[in-house]
């Protein structure tokens, strides 16, 4: 079953923030970060994926 994730790059300099958020739908953590890396063309940044705590979508 397909959940949401919160996908964040991960910066290359420890005082730096993640600069993207991306929420997407998929199995697992692994196939959100793919999906991400897909979408987006950035296949060298690395990322890290979460749960999101609420699978509610608003419209």
């Amino acid at each position: 079953m397909k959940q949401l994730y919160i996908v964040v790059d991960i910066p290359k300099y420890p005082e730096d923030n993640p600069s993207y958020k991306y929420v997407v739908r998929a199995n697992d953590y692994k196939e959100a970060i793919e999906i991400v890396k897909r979408k987006t063309g950035r296949a060298s940044w690395e990322f890290d994926a979460n749960l999101a705590e609420n699978n509610e979508v608003w419209e």
